[in-house]
């Protein structure tokens, strides 16, 4: 049996609600938590067979992440039972630019069963089921590379494509170890044309260098992370991360991928999501939206929220002042209003960038550390966003002045 994980991100820093015990956020314990069911369940499978579990790519968020991460990401793996083997796979945000460095992904493999794979590598798990791992290694780093062995440098038109060539002759020398199992997978860690990075996409990234699925015609299965959304298409199974780590994907189901000994996939739930997501759009109308926001306080408890508001940019203070933030404070977490121009404010001469409130964690004071939640210090509220929206203002200023 084989269990098939992605994109966990842990150790993903967030600045607010930071537990005093641990020094990590809560928002960021909860990525952990989400994980923590996937592991549940692989020990419950392994109680009738051994599990390989695979996690394809994104273990960690960054490439060395901090200590405490560390240490309970290996705690969370040393639980696993005995006849579970781990294979993790280095993505692009847990793997150096260059390859041969060192990286937190590596210190993993320390631990009994887990094996880690940075370079594309097959690997025959048995008669019945091969594997080939297929990393993320940035083009950059493989350019460098051809070009040293080439010593010349790469035409601009057509680099994408001497790239992707030395990728797939790379797929191919490993797929040569697994040849004659009856069951073989790629595991990746790229982007495919056309599938959306989440569900909020409006379209495809094909700008991004992406992997073809023609480079696989020989494997029965490509199951891949980096995007998060959860989607398949042919034999392309796109696994998705096992928590949202932004607002776009709060619509997304999460899920993990079981795969049995003939190559079927099933895909299985992660349920237990510890957070709720809820983005609110101010209309145009302050005491409507008030009204509006009142029907929201049963879903607003313990949710993140964000709101967003689409107004002209000389309204903006006057929202901030009369928006009614005293209904968001059983919430887990409200982000800091988004202000976005309306389209008349658009087609002046201005700035056309959002107008985004990038406040700290300190833009709502009542969420705290602790569990005795203060009121919100409107004033705070009221004082940065007129900092902000000046700020805007007097750089639209100067530039219309030049």
């Amino acid at each position: 049996m084989i269990v098939v994980c992605s994109d966990m991100h842990i150790g993903l820093k967030f600045t607010y609600l930071i537990d005093k015990d641990t020094g990590l956020s809560k928002r960021t314990i909860d990525l952990n938590i989400a994980f923590q069911q996937v592991l549940d369940a692989v020990a419950t499978l392994a109680e009738q067979s051994p599990v390989q579990l695979i996690v394809a790519g994104d273990f960690y968020d960054k490439i060395n992440p901090i200590p405490e991460t560390r240490k309970h990401a290996l705690e969370m793996l040393k639980e696993l039972p005995g006849n579970v083997i781990t294979y993790i796979i280095g993505g692009n945000h847990d793997t150096p630019r260059d390859i041969s460095r060192g990286c937190s992904v590596d210190e993993l493999s320390l631990l009994r069963n887990v094996n880690t794979y940075r370079n594309v590598t097959g690997v025959k798990i048995d008669d019945n089921v091969g594997l080939v791992f297929v990393p993320f290694i940035r083009p950059a780093f493989i350019k460098e590379l051809l070009e040293k062995a080439y010593q010349k440098s790469l035409p601009n038109e057509n680099q994408q494509e001497i790239i992707l060539m030395e990728l797939a002759k790379k797929i191919k020398d490993e797929f040569n170890v697994i040849a004659s199992c009856k069951v073989k997978i790629a595991i990746t860690h790229y982007y495919y044309q056309g599938f959306k990075y989440h569900a909020m996409d409006v379209g495809p990234r094909d700008s991004e260098f992406y992997l073809q699925p023609e480079m696989f015609d020989n494997f029965d299965l490509v199951l891949n992370g980096h995007v998060h959304c959860p989607q398949n298409s042919g034999k392309v199974w796109v696994v998705g991360s096992t928590e949202a780590t932004r607002f776009d994907e709060r619509d997304e189901q999460k899920r993990f991928l079981v795969i049995n000994a003939e190559g079927k996939v099933s895909s299985h739930l992660i349920t237990i999501r510890p957070q709720k997501f809820i983005k609110i759009t101010y209309k145009g109308n302050i005491v409507a939206f008030n009204t509006e926001l009142a029907g929201y306080a049963r879903a607003i408890k313990d949710a993140l929220v964000k709101i967003e508001v689409t107004c002209k940019s000389v309204d903006s203070q006057y929202v901030l002042n009369n928006m009614d933030f005293d209904i968001f404070k059983n919430a887990f977490y409200v982000h800091a209003p988004e202000f976005i121009r309306e389209e008349e404010d658009l087609q002046k001469s201005v700035s056309r960038e959002r107008l985004k409130a990038s406040f700290t964690s300190n833009f709502l004071s009542y969420v705290e550390t602790d569990e005795e939640a203060s009121g919100l210090d409107k004033n705070m509220v009221k004082e940065i966003g007129t900092s902000i929206i000046q700020s805007v203002e007097a750089k639209e200023a100067k530039k219309n002045a030049d």
